[in-house]
């Protein structure tokens, strides 16, 4: 064990921009730190108009820089709709950064009882914040209508962020999953069952696991982003070398995907079962060219995995 010889430093601080009554100030996000900086949100938990404000604070300056006050941003670009008199009170979500450099979170409400037709309440939103340029941007308004987003993580290698939620009726035990695919804004899943405190990301395999929000269910796991599983075995560096010849990026598969094998003939030293991924919406995401369980439209779109023509 080694114990290190200068102790430790703690700053202490009250974080700017306390000057009015919150409801109360809090902090409910969970942030991060980057080299010598630590990225955090403050929240006046004000309803239904109340706002977020995210911080950098630098450790060697000992200094704050306010980023971006999400109520204002969310006006002053029109992402608040006429006849609504709400904005988000809080960030609850991770706040993470993103393989481009870009911090992304999610926002929520303040209060349950004022997210409904009332106030002219549609959902929250997904941000993102760059804390170089302290630009902010819009990415997915809405995910799920109607609903506040309690709970966040993102991918930053597939860049996808997961969210739970909570419906806007405090009364509906409602909980839902969605991701969106923050380069597009584009939410690619929705589901029941979801998380509404916290999941846990996996780097390593793209899933989110989270505790079930159901006492009738096992613990959730999802995998929205996830690369094509061709084998249950360790790949040689020539076989991986002879696959990667085939696939130039990952495939989006999800948790609404089913496995199809492949019974063909394949090259010797390839193994003799191929998993292919199909979507069940019917787009086809990959297909051996000549399986006769494919259609001849499939074959025609599809990507060819195997040399089996």
């Amino acid at each position: 064990m080694t114990v290190a010889k200068t102790p430790p430093v703690v700053d202490f601080l009250y974080y700017p921009v306390q000057n009015y009554p919150g409801n109360p100030w809090c902090f409910r996000a969970v942030g991060t730190v980057h080299g010598d900086k630590y990225y955090s949100a403050l929240c006046d938990h004000l309803a239904p108009a109340g706002t977020a404000y995210l911080f950098e604070y630098d450790a060697t300056k000992k200094t704050f820089r306010l980023l971006v006050n999400t109520a204002k941003f969310l006006k002053n670009n029109r992402h608040i709709p006429q006849g609504m008199k709400y904005t988000p009170g809080e960030v609850q979500t991770q706040i993470t950064f993103g393989r481009d450099g870009w911090l992304y979170y999610g926002t929520t409400r303040g209060s349950t009882r004022v997210t409904n037709d009332a106030n002219g309440y549609l959902g929250d939103w997904v941000l993102r914040t760059h804390p170089e340029s302290g630009k902010t941007e819009l990415v997915s308004a809405y995910p799920i209508a109607k609903h506040c987003i309690l709970a966040g993580v993102l991918d930053p290698q597939r860049m996808m962020f997961y969210g739970g939620t909570a419906d806007g009726d405090y009364r509906k035990k409602n909980v839902m999953f969605f991701a969106v695919d923050v380069k597009t804004g584009k939410v690619i899943k929705r589901a029941a069952n979801g998380f509404d405190r916290y999941a846990i990301f996996a780097k390593s395999t793209g899933r989110v696991y989270w505790k079930a929000t159901s006492t009738t269910q096992t613990p959730t796991r999802s995998q929205p982003a996830r690369l094509p599983m061709f084998a249950r075995r360790r790949w040689k560096p020539h076989e991986a070398l002879s696959m990667a010849r085939h696939i130039a990026r990952p495939i989006f598969g999800g948790s609404t995907c089913v496995a199809r094998r492949c019974r063909k003939s394949v090259p010797a030293r390839w193994p003799r079962k191929v998993t292919f991924l199909q979507c069940m919406s019917t787009q086809l995401v990959a297909t051996c060219t000549t399986c006769p369980e494919h259609t001849e439209e499939q074959r025609k779109t599809a990507r060819p995995l195997c040399n089996t023509t």
